[in-house]
């Protein structure tokens, strides 16, 4: 759909071209792009830790709005699994069609809890009862967990996409709920755990919490990692749900916490050795490590090395 709409831009000239789009352009334009071998290998990775950190200032013209803006991503997978989220994405304020947190087992098996804007399925409301969110959460990342919680005390209708149609097998254990799809492992955890939408399009795919919806903990495996399945489920342990936060000890004995401050046994991840927050970092992962104001990328992956220069536009 995108290399059409850039061939009909290019052909008849409506629509908007502008920089957001000038890659995408390029590559619509051109016959003998290879993709570098390093970005293939990278794409193959078994077992990879990321994070990417954007910062910058919105531009009235091309966004309709002038603040400045800054998001901090951070990705976990494995061969079979994958954990994403964004930190602390301007939790407390509503939200469009933001996606903070997911688990990802497969193109059709996607885990994910959101504070519906509206009852509206319609890709044409933002927020709606899947995309956006009516008030956005806070949400922290470390390794394969992520916790996740809303800034209000009171009861709120959250709810959960955990599609078991599309599910080798699942499982409900205690607060858990989990499921398999292949090799790669999904559990998420609220207060009271999780009931089924058993009528209607989302049924058996759409979870509803059994107690007050207002935190979630959700962790992703694999064999490799965890051994099987009902290895896996019965690991889990009791995540704690105290008022205003959520805390569990992983598997391998990291206590994560987040209530006031996130920590990871009982330190803060963020804080840096002379006691201030963040590192300056722009991308950080097994191939490479930039920072703001680097003019280049050097990233080296899987035996390939790859260069790519930074120009200002």
């Amino acid at each position: 759909m995108a290399l059409e709409w850039l061939r009909a831009k290019l052909a008849g000239g409506f629509s908007e071209l502008n920089q957001a789009v000038l890659p995408a352009t390029c590559l619509a334009r051109s016959s003998r792009y290879e993709m570098p071998a390093l970005v293939r290998s990278v794409a193959g990775a078994r077992d990879w830790e990321g994070r990417q950190v954007y910062a910058g200032q919105y531009t009235f013209t091309r966004d309709l709005l002038s603040r400045p803006y800054g998001s901090d991503l951070r990705v976990w997978k494995t061969a079979h699994a994958m954990q994403s989220s964004v930190q602390d994405y301007r939790a407390g304020l509503p939200g469009l069609q933001e996606h903070i947190w997911g688990a990802t087992l497969s193109t059709e098996v996607q885990v994910f809890a959101t504070y519906p804007g509206s009852s509206s399925d319609s890709p044409s409301a933002r927020p709606n009862s899947w995309a956006g969110r009516r008030i956005l959460p806070r949400a922290r990342q470390h390794r394969d967990s992520v916790l996740v919680t809303y800034p209000f005390a009171a009861s709120l209708p959250t709810h959960v996409w955990f599609p078991v149609p599309f599910m080798d097998e699942y499982t409900v254990s205690g607060c858990w709920l989990a499921g398999r799809v292949g090799d790669g492992y999904v559990a998420v955890a609220c207060a009271g755990g999780l009931s089924p939408v058993l009528s209607g399009s989302t049924a058996r795919q759409e979870w509803l919490p059994d107690g007050p919806g207002t935190a979630f903990v959700a962790t992703v495996a694999c064999p490799g990692q965890d051994g099987s399945f009902s290895c896996f489920v019965s690991a889990l342990g009791d995540p704690a749900f105290p008022p205003g936060g959520v805390s569990r000890r992983a598997r391998d004995g990291r206590v994560l916490s987040l209530r006031d401050v996130f920590t990871v046994d009982g330190e803060a991840p963020d804080i840096g050795a002379d006691g201030r927050p963040g590192t300056g970092v722009h991308l950080d992962n097994p191939a490479c490590v930039t920072r703001f104001g680097d003019t280049a990328l050097a990233a080296r992956y899987g035996g390939h090395t790859m260069t790519v220069e930074f120009h200002a536009w």
